[in-house]
């Protein structure tokens, strides 16, 4: 079975305290990955680190340095490092900051330094990720992914969001959307290094929405439901696996149907 390949990975999982992060971090300890976790909010991530009994170093993806650092630091601590998971986005937390009454404004109001922001988080972000884990990906003929979002190949389908306090940003999609472009990119580049890159592609993940947006979203999923963080990993840990020997440059989406209409 391939989740047998994943024990003994050196695995560095940038994004581990968000819905998404939590569950892969679990579930790659779970099948015998040797995993670091980074994140930025640090109570948050010592907590995971002690459940999970693993090391953890803080990192700000729009901080190069702390980007330098925290790769140089697994690399050291794990002894190397196989697969890299590039899983960080901004947070809810941070767009209230910036645009605490315009984090979904109409596209004609919406707010320059979100879009910044955004941008260097959700996008840059990876960038600096891939450059500082090439060298050790390089001698591991090992694995980079990523994750994008839906909204990164198809447009939102904005009627969902009428009657409902959410809202789909342009800074989001575009940013999420430069992430397809960046693994396609990459996987050219790293290919004859025996370096494989691929990017994920979630559907919309039921959390704490609006009753009306979770309605309106499975309304338009052939599914007939949004997905929950357990119908993504699956794909992560076939990515991490040997199995996926053969596989980069892929776009694989796990959307219950949604991008087929």
């Amino acid at each position: 079975m391939y989740l047998n390949s994943i024990k003994g990975k050196k695995i560095l999982l940038v994004g581990s305290i968000g819905i998404l992060g939590k569950i892969f971090a679990e579930e790659i300890v779970r099948h015998g990955g040797d995993l670091i976790i980074a994140d930025m909010n640090i109570q948050k991530l010592e907590k995971l680190a002690k459940k999970l009994s693993v090391k953890y170093f803080y990192i700000d993806l729009e901080k190069e340095k702390t980007v330098i650092d925290c790769v140089k630091k697994s690399a050291k601590s794990l002894g190397g490092i196989d697969v890299v998971i590039s899983n960080a986005a901004i947070t809810g937390d941070i767009i209230k900051k910036i645009a605490p009454k315009k984090a979904y404004a109409p596209f004609s109001d919406q707010s320059l330094k979100l879009w910044k922001k955004t941008i260097d988080v959700n996008l840059t972000g990876s960038f600096l990720l891939a450059r500082e884990s090439e060298q050790h990906l390089s001698k591991a003929k090992g694995s980079f992914i990523i994750t994008s979002s839906i909204y990164g190949i198809v447009g939102p389908d904005q009627r969902i969001y009428k009657e409902t306090k959410m809202g789909c940003r342009a800074s989001y999609s575009a940013s999420k959307a430069g992430l397809v472009g960046l693994t396609k990119w990459l996987a050219t580049y790293w290919g004859e290094r025996g370096i494989r890159v691929n990017c994920v592609v979630p559907g919309g993940i039921k959390s704490n929405q609006d009753p009306e947006f979770i309605q309106n979203y499975s309304n338009r999923v052939p599914l007939g439901r949004m997905a929950n963080p357990s119908d993504i990993v699956g794909i992560f840990l076939y990515l991490i696996s040997d199995h996926s020997a053969y596989t980069t440059g892929g776009v694989h989406v796990v959307d219950g149907g949604l991008s087929v209409w």
